[in-house]
């Protein structure tokens, strides 16, 4: 079972890509996720930020690399995953990083024109690629 994050905010920096020796591409990115409140004591306005990373995969990150500059305002939703690595000195590290299933842009300050890629299909098809595998269910 997985649990589903949802984080909103603005991109820190231009999403990079990484080509992984297999081929396998990812977009690399890090959203800045604030949120403010009064402080009743002092009756001034507070605010926090939280960086996350997050990591786009295949046809995502491409989409991402294309459609997504820096500030731009961001909804991710995904798995966070702990990657651990040993640095050359032997030291143990981790980071935590949201895994993205799906990636809008936020229409809180701004509008979106959405273009709709296209997706070749086998010649022998003559049914428009719905999303969905022939067996599955809609909903």
């Amino acid at each position: 079972m997985t649990t589903t994050i949802t984080v909103s905010g603005h991109l820190g920096k231009a999403p990079e890509l990484r080509v992984l020796p297999t081929g396998k591409e990812k977009a690399e990115f890090s959203v800045a996720s604030s949120r403010r409140w009064l402080d009743k004591k002092s009756n001034e306005w507070q605010e926090k930020t939280s960086w996350i990373n997050v990591e786009a995969w295949d046809e995502l990150g491409l989409h991402v690399i294309e459609s997504l500059e820096k500030g731009a305002a961001v909804v991710v939703a995904g798995r966070l995953e702990i990657q651990e690595w040993e640095t050359e000195d032997g030291q143990k590290r981790s980071k935590p990083v949201l895994v993205a299933d799906d990636i809008g842009a936020s229409m809180k300050r701004a509008t979106v024109a959405i273009t709709k890629v296209q997706r070749s299909t086998p010649s022998d098809s003559t049914q428009p690629d719905s999303g969905w595998a022939q067996d599955e269910e809609p909903f």
